[in-house]
């Protein structure tokens, strides 16, 4: 492929990616360490105290809250973003120099074979162009007997991915500045939704949740900054695939992964109603 070919390909399918979480992680500050620390554990089945000596990739670090985690726990910490959300992840880990930053795309990342403990990505294979591709390209990083974590959105019922599908079709192509203000705006409603799921009568949030199946993607995180970048988050970027555990699960095994828990079956969650996802660990071969 010619270079301007590839600079044509980078750009159609990377630059609003590129840009939305650039902008996203450097602008919103949502670092919390108890919730960052249950999350990672949560989403990773990784215990922080056995991270201490080990070899740890970060992909898709975004502002580097888990790289933080897991660098503060003693790992030597790789951090990878396609984004400028590397200049966050920098600057947040600058007390930490076993955390290296690195800016590169997943696909083809510039790191060598059989050269990880452990690896995990959070909420960002399903960003990509195609996220089965993506998890693909991170195994053979590997070690032998090493562990890879996975969490992705989950796949929902018709009338919720048709509407999502329906949205998103429109505020993938809004200026940031406009999902930023609709952001804002929608912050209270996600709050007192959080509220009903929580603690209120069932009959309401039921109907409430009927209003989350016709407009999905509004936070209901308690904390108000929060509640802002999720739903920049979910409106925002360019790709978004959801998935299923048993999909998931069939490329763990396509891929010769050993031991693989289903982490979402027992996963806890830090706020009621955050983190449901499709949530995969698995092991690689020491043989």
């Amino acid at each position: 492929m010619a270079a301007s070919d590839e600079v044509r390909t980078f750009l159609t399918q990377w630059a609003r990616t590129q840009s939305s979480f650039g902008r996203q992680w450097n602008r919103y500050e949502v670092q919390c360490h108890d919730e960052d620390v249950a999350t990672f554990q949560a989403k990773t089945g990784f215990d922080v105290g056995s991270l201490r000596g080990l070899r740890v990739l970060d992909a898709g670090c975004g502002g580097g809250r888990y790289s933080f985690v897991a660098g503060s726990a003693g790992a030597e910490v790789i951090s990878v973003d396609i984004s400028s959300a590397v200049n966050k992840a920098v600057q947040l880990c600058e007390p930490l120099p076993n955390v290296h930053v690195l800016q590169a795309n997943l696909m083809e990342l510039p790191l060598q074979e059989n050269s990880f403990d452990r690896i995990f990505s959070i909420g960002v294979l399903h960003h990509t162009p195609n996220t089965r591709a993506a998890f693909d390209a991170l195994v053979p990083l590997l070690k032998p007997g090493g562990s890879i974590s996975i969490w992705l959105y989950p796949k929902w019922d018709p009338l919720r991915e048709a509407m999502n599908t329906f949205w998103r079709g429109m505020t993938t192509r809004m200026p940031h500045s406009c999902i930023h203000a609709f952001s804002l705006a929608a912050s209270p409603v996600g709050r007192l939704r959080g509220k009903v799921y929580e603690s209120g009568p069932k009959w309401l949030a039921r109907v409430l949740w009927q209003t989350d199946k016709l407009m999905p993607g509004i936070s209901n995180h308690p904390d108000p900054r929060q509640r802002v970048c999720d739903t920049f988050d979910w409106f925002t970027p360019q790709y978004q695939w959801h998935h299923t555990d048993k999909e998931v699960s069939r490329w763990f095994d396509e891929v010769n992964l050993v031991d693989v828990v289903n982490l979402g079956e027992t996963q806890s969650r830090y706020h009621v109603g955050q983190g449901h996802g499709v949530c995969f660990t698995g092991k690689r071969s020491a043989i």
